[in-house]
This record gives structure tokens, sequence and C-alpha cells, in this order.
């Protein structure tokens, strides 16, 4: 069809979920194979958009009370289940239910993930600062006692330390944007987005982080500021700070377990998304996608008569082994559903069959086990039906082979034809949706895409021909192709993607544990020189040492893991219930998740109390 151009378009932005490049008048649609059903109440397309807006005095829910009842008038009864529904425009970003035309959403879940991570981490990095500062505030006593003395008082020794704190958190959000910086890229590529980390243009970005830096200050530095500040002069002049006074081990107690139930929690979801992505990789689809690749082709009358030419072509290449043409292939984003009749019945059914037009070739393109009956015989019109076992069981069919014989009606009679075959169930969509009932059957006008299967090792050269084949049959249309792997590949790329970001933020959440851990561990290895001094003296041994600061560390590990089990388990619970098709929580994840945090704890430790334990008691013993 030719069009007149009559405007120029200003470029959109790049993350915007309406990339416009070329527009067309919706009456255009009239010329197309869409005209059947542009004024049939009882179709729906997944690609129709209606945009609507809104007066003030009209909210949503009333809006769609009212377009239920609109449609209720129009739709026929046979179809009486359909509904129309709006979706405000904000949640097209996001929301997956009707997609947008970038096909990239972009959802909620993640979005919440990423923002509770990063509590996670901020929280274990300040849980790390208190527990430092607090237990080296002995450290600190003589300068404060100092101080007050001097003439300082509470609020002004309070002030001294917040602007510690605040020094040292600008510092570090500092280094964390010149990191961010370079990191970026990586993030846009894993996400496919386009992020930019310019403070000029994105005036809330800066104002975020001054308000996290100012957060981050008060949540770490309050605390450590009130107990420095209160300590007595006296005592403090005099080193009879006791661990009550200088912050209270129980506190620092309670921060460890905080940090290692967050840093378990990281763990055992990573396990658990790990596990489940490779299930869903190795799961049994039911047909095979290796070396096939999808290519549309022109659904006008001019690519469907040029089909048979086509595939002759392509079968005198020795690269390519099969062909077959079809609406779709096994797993894509176009569907095309609908109720019939069975075996004469005077009603329609009421579910939803899934619709494959295909050729008959598409079973051995696809390697399609049948389980009664055969494949319908070459037609270019709806002639037989193949169907499949989920179909079987909806009709409450226990044989198979008491299906073949069977009549299904489509659409009062205008596509009727009889069963001739019952194939083992395909996976023809993600893995997140229970197997929908199926029904194939040929039908040459509707066939929009050629399944190609390609031998192994020869998929370059192979695709060059096709495409210089393509373009001498088809002048004039784009040759585009995709491989079925991929296609199926990207039914997950967003369970991928937090797979991966879990993976890098409980490697950060980790080492930043592992950090305090250290630190702390090195703290009270100075603070009980002279005890490891004398209990060396007196017989102890390496080991005995290394017990000796590893057992308070490993009690708090197991705390922390079983505070971190239950709140795992909800999350991961509720992540897995986005699959129909998903692996069970047994006792093995949560067994490596401790195990590792096990082995990761006493490796932190091991080190400082090696150190501790092999030192000289002379030496130990003469310090101060």
């Amino acid at each position: 069809t030719l069009y007149t151009v009559t405007g120029i378009l200003k470029n959109v932005p790049p993350n915007s979920d309406f990339p416009l490049s070329v527009l067309v008048p919706y009456i255009a649609l009239h010329n197309t194979s869409y005209k059947a059903g542009l004024n049939d109440w009882a179709t729906t397309r997944v690609n129709a958009y209606t945009f609507v807006k809104l007066p003030p005095e009209l909210n949503l829910q009333k809006f769609n009370n009212e377009l239920k009842a609109f449609a209720k008038r129009h739709i026929p009864a046979d179809d009486a289940d359909q509904h129309l529904a709006a979706q405000p425009l904000a949640e097209m970003h996001s929301e997956a239910r009707f997609g947008n035309f970038n096909n990239h959403t972009f959802s909620n879940d993640l979005i919440n993930a990423l923002a509770l991570i990063s509590i996670f981490l901020i929280s274990i990095a300040c849980a790390n600062f208190i527990n430092l500062a607090t237990a080296q505030g002995s450290n600190r006593s003589k300068e404060i006692g100092i101080r007050k003395v001097l003439g300082s008082n509470r609020y002004q020794l309070a002030f001294q330390f917040l602007g510690e704190t605040a020094l040292i958190t600008f510092a570090a959000v500092t280094i964390a944007v010149i990191i961010a910086k370079f990191v970026l890229p990586f993030l846009n590529n894993l996400l496919e987005v386009r992020i930019e980390l310019n403070f000029v243009t994105n005036h809330y970005l800066a104002f975020f982080l001054a308000l996290l830096s100012l957060f981050i200050t008060l949540l770490a530095g309050l605390y450590p500021a009130i107990i420095l500040s209160g300590f007595n002069p006296l005592h403090a002049l005099q080193s009879k700070l006791n661990s009550k006074i200088s912050g209270g081990i129980n506190l620092r107690k309670a921060l460890v377990i905080l940090q290692f139930g967050i840093a378990q929690i990281l763990i055992i979801v990573v396990l658990v998304v790990v596990s489940q992505m490779d299930y869903i990789k190795n799961f049994p689809l039911g047909f095979n996608s290796a070396s096939i690749i999808n290519v549309p082709t022109p659904a006008d009358s001019t690519g469907v008569s040029r089909i048979g030419y086509l595939r002759n072509r392509l079968l005198q290449n020795p690269g390519i082994e099969k062909v077959s043409f079809s609406f779709s292939a096994p797993v894509s984003d176009y569907g095309w559903s609908s109720e019939f009749r069975f075996n004469h019945a005077t009603k329609e059914t009421d579910f939803s069959a899934n619709l494959k037009w295909a050729d008959v070739d598409y079973f051995k393109t696809y390697g399609l086990h049948f389980i009664a009956g055969r494949s319908f015989y070459p037609s270019d019109t709806v002639r037989e039906f193949v169907i499949n076992q989920t179909l079987l069981h909806k009709l409450g069919i226990p044989n198979p082979q008491d299906a073949i014989g069977k009549q299904i009606n489509f659409w009062d009679g205008a596509k009727v034809g009889n069963v001739v075959g019952v194939i083992k169930d395909f996976n023809a969509n993600s893995l997140r949706v229970p197997m929908t009932p199926m029904i194939l059957s040929t039908w040459k006008d509707m066939y929009r895409m050629s399944n190609i299967k390609i031998k192994p090792g020869m998929e370059k050269a192979t695709i060059g021909f096709i495409e210089n084949l393509w373009e001498k049959t088809y002048p004039g249309n784009i040759f585009q192709y995709q491989f079925l792997d991929k296609t199926i590949a990207n039914n997950y790329k967003q369970e991928n993607q937090i797979a991966a970001l879990y993976k890098i933020f409980a490697a950060i959440a980790i080492f930043i544990s592992c950090l305090g851990l250290y630190g702390l561990i090195s703290f009270m290895a100075f603070q009980r020189t002279k005890e490891v001094g004398i209990r060396k003296v007196l017989g102890a041994s390496v080991s005995n040492i290394i017990y000796l600061f590893s057992k308070e560390f490993t009690i708090l590990l197991v705390i922390g893991y079983l505070i971190a089990v239950p709140s795992a388990l909800y999350f991961t619970h509720q992540w897995l219930n986005n699959f129909a098709y998903k692996i069970s929580l047994g006792a093995g994840i949560f067994f490596v998740a401790i195990i590792f945090s096990f082995f990761v704890v006493w490796i932190t430790i091991g080190y400082r109390a090696i150190k501790a334990a092999i030192s000289n008691p002379v030496d130990s013993l003469r310090s101060e």
C-alpha cells in the first residue's frame, strides 16, 4: 500500500514506551487482512489499543464498570465471558498484562527488589559502622575525658562525632558516584535500559543523594555520637569504661545478627533463583527448538501465493533440513484462541483453545509426537484437526483413540472438521502459565511465519542464502529472522536479569559483612591481647584460641540464619508463584546456604584468630 508522508515527528526519548518511527491512519487497517475483525464484537486483538482521556469527574473504577455494561450490550451471548477493561497509561511501563510498544516492560517487582536490596546493603554498612564506632569508643576515652574537662559539653561532642560520620559518608558517596559512572554501562546493558548519571539534567538525583547522605549520617552516626558523648569524664580519664558504657555488647551482637541475617537471605534467594532458572533452561518443552529460525512472511495475498515456490527453493539448499509454514512458532508472542463446539454439541465449550494454523510439515520440523491417529493431510483450507493431551483432559476423554473422528465446529460452522490425531503436550507459552488446550489445522491464508530448520554448524552460510532468496521472492520486504532458542530465552529475560543482580548484590553483601566481621575480630583480638597471652602461658593450644574467637560469632551466625530462613522462604515463595512449573523448596538449598555462610565466616575469622593464637605470649603480656 502506498502512503504519502505528511509530517515528521521529533525523535522520542530512548526510554519511551512509544518508540514511534512510522504512523499510519487506523483506517488503513481496512486495506489489510485485519479488516475481517474490525467490526466484530467477539474478536479482540492483543496489538489493538484504544486510548481514552477521561474527564476529571470520571474515575477509572466507574469507567470500567460502565465499559463492562457497554460491552455486554454488544458482545454476542456465546462470548459473554469476554469483557473490556481500561488500564492507566502510567502502568503501561511496568505492567506486562497488556504490554507496550517497546515489548519491554520493567516490572514493579524488579524495581521493588532492587530497592529492597539497596536497603539491605545500607543496613549492613550502617550496622558495621555502629559496631566499630561503639567498640572502639574505649580507645577514645581519654580524648573525650580531656575535652569534657576543658569545657566541651555533650552536644558539642555529639556534633563532633556526627560531623566525622558526615565526612566519612560524603567521601563514600563521592566514591560511589565515581564507581557508578563506570558501572552504569554494564547495568544498562544487563537491564536493556538507558540510565544516565547526569546531575545537571536530573535534579532529583542530586536531591536524592543529598537526602540519602543525611539519612545515612543520622542512621550510622547518631547512636555512637550519643553513646560516646555521654562518657563520664572521670571514668574516661581513668580508662574504666566497661562494655555497657561504651555501647553495649548486646547491641553489637544484635547488629552482627542483623547483617548475618540479611546476607543469608540474599544467599538463599540467589540459590533459589539460580536453581529455578536452571530448571526452566533444562525443562523439556515437548518440541525441538535447536537450529530453527523463524522468519515472518508477508501477510498479503502475494506473500501467501509464493509460499510453495519458497519452500521448494529452500529445500534445495543442503544446509536446510526442514521447512514449515504456520501462523506462528510453537512459542510466540502472537496467539489465537477461541471457544468451539465439540462432537455436534449445541453449546460452545466454556474454555478457549489455543489455535495453531500450520502445514503438515510443522510436526516433523518441530519433532512433535503423536499418541493417537495421524497428521492432517496437506490442504490450503481447514479440513482436519489435531489436538493435544490437555484438550482431551478438558473434554473429559480418558482414551486418546476415542477422540479420533469427533467433529470440531468453529464460529457457527465457518470452520468444521474431524479430529484425526492427538499429539503429546508441548509448551506453547512460557513456563509461567500452565499447559493450554490446543488445536492445530491447516489454513494457508493465515500463514505468517516460516519455520526453517538448519543443519548444525551451517547457520551462517545458510542464513545468507535465505536472505538472498527472500529479497528475490519478496522484493521490497525487510528480511528479519530470529532463532527460536532466543525467542524462548526472551520469555525469561527479566528473571535472568534478576538472577544476575541478586548474584552481584549478594556478593557485595557478603563482602561488606566480612569487612565488618574482620574489623570486630581485629578489635576483639587487640582488646584481649593480655588474655590470649595468659591463656597460652597456662597451656592453651592454637585451636583453643581459635575456638575462643570463633565460638561467639558462630552462635550469632546460627541465630541470624534462623531469623533469615522465614523471610527468605516468604520472598522466594512469592517469586516462585509466578511460575506454573517450578522447583520445590527442599532442605538442600537451605543446607547449602548455612554451610556456605559457615565457610565464609570461619575464613574471615580464621586469619585474624590464627595470627593472635601464634603470637609470642611474652610480647602479649608486655603490651599496654
